[in-house]
């Protein structure tokens, strides 16, 4: 029971990270074809995590009632519905297209704003004395479906998109049942308290940049997604190779994941999170490629992706441990259930709101400055975050910290 209710988690998150990826290698130029301007492209992309957006704010908000298993349910079943109208793309064209592209990536997002939220409180609850561990095995499960997205969509096209993709919601209909009951009864509250409002944890400055580096990384895997396949078009890529090439960045998320419990040990979780942002940065100037300094070449394109699944694995991961521990240690927030379901809530809202900018804002500045600028503006932007990070994250002194525990905020703490 203790590995199965794990697996099933971490397939369920598989599923969803990968229905978000398995259009980057492929859609972009279906939509060429099908008349869909490029501006536009990108805001197909960000419907998904639009819709998720408020879908999070619900879920979380509700969970309690609605019950973490059914939730995880609900959201399944949405995503299937979601991959099964990306195969009703191929019999469109024009307005059709578009209304069929809106309409996948609207259920993708209520299931996506449901199941995240509902996968990631499940765990904490379940494994409290774990937090690191689950976390970093829930976010290779994420990295996975990334990595294998892409792929998986480049085959799936080459083969027929309406045939590849009904089988595929079919299979993903019967997977949501069969979870839905092999999870048996889950654990309850940690601690019974009260709801936690989501502005107690917002107003904190710390917190707020936590949760700001997670909206980072969706915010330019987002960016990133929406451009690739006709970025690479542009150096002679195309067809299941832009999947392959798309993938390194996946891949070292996915094996950078697996490695983050060592890494912890080694390094603290600010220092990597710091890092990951640095070396965004730099990703983003490799894969332009910033041709002032860099000759146009795919293989620096190459490296920048394969840095940028680095930089967001160590940047992400630590975020929900450090909230935590932040929430609890230095702010004197009660480590409860109710901490866990609000982080888990406000890390998939931010993480919507990179997942909206990101797509939009890579389809404008690519549509009217081209590939190169725009990767260069978004690695200027991740080093001005860097230093604000960096800033408004110092410790702060001892006595007020002190202060702010003794002013009863918080009736409890509870460390790990």
């Amino acid at each position: 029971m203790y590995y199965r209710k794990q697996i099933i988690l971490y397939i369920s998150e598989f599923l969803t990270s990968a229905s978000f990826t398995i259009l980057a290698a492929f859609y972009p130029g279906l939509a060429e074809e099908k008349g869909i301007p490029l501006w536009l492209i990108g805001f197909v992309f960000s419907l998904d995590p639009i819709l998720g957006l408020p879908t999070s704010y619900f879920a979380g908000k509700h969970m309690n009632r609605i019950g973490r298993k059914n939730l995880l349910t609900i959201g399944m079943a949405f995503g299937a519905c979601g991959i099964f109208l990306i195969g009703m793309i191929e019999y469109t064209h024009g307005y059709e297209a578009i209304l069929m592209s809106f309409a996948s990536r609207i259920f993708a997002g209520i299931g996506a704003g449901c199941s995240m939220v509902a996968t990631s409180a499940i765990l904490v609850i379940e494994y409290p004395d774990e937090v690191d561990k689950v976390i970093g095995y829930y976010e290779a499960a994420s990295g996975l479906g990334l990595l294998l997205g892409p792929i998986l969509g480049s085959v799936m096209s080459m083969i027929s998109i309406s045939i590849s993709f009904s089988a595929a919601a079919s299979l993903w209909v019967i997977y949501s049942c069969f979870s839905h009951k092999l999870l048996g009864k889950l654990s309850t509250a940690v601690i019974e308290s009260t709801p936690l409002p989501y502005k107690q944890l917002l107003c904190r400055p710390k917190l707020l940049l936590d949760f700001c580096a997670q909206m980072w990384l969706l915010f330019t895997l987002g960016y990133m997604s929406t451009v690739i396949e006709l970025h690479l078009m542009t150096f002679g890529l195309k067809g299941i190779l832009v999947g392959v090439f798309y993938s390194l960045c996946t891949f070292t998320y996915f094996v950078t994941s697996l490695l983050e419990n060592k890494l912890l040990l080694i390094f603290n979780q600010k220092f990597l999170i710091v890092t990951g942002i640095f070396l965004t940065g730099v990703s983003f100037i490799l894969m332009g490629p910033w041709e002032d300094i860099l000759p146009k070449d795919f293989v620096i394109v190459a490296i920048g992706l394969g840095l940028t699944g680095f930089a967001g694995s160590i940047m992400y991961i630590p975020t929900t441990s450090h909230i935590i521990h932040t929430a609890t240690t230095e702010y004197g927030i009660e480590y409860s259930d109710s901490l866990f379901d609000s982080v888990s809530a406000c890390t998939n809202f931010f993480s919507n709101i990179g997942e909206i900018i990101g797509p939009i804002l890579a389809g404008f500045i690519s549509e009217y400055f081209g590939y190169s600028r725009g990767f260069l503006t978004v690695s200027g932007l991740s080093f001005i975050f860097c230093l604000i990070y960096i800033i408004f994250s110092r410790t702060p002194k001892k006595n007020k910290i002190q202060s702010e525990i003794d002013e009863g905020k918080q009736s409890t703490l509870i460390q790990e």
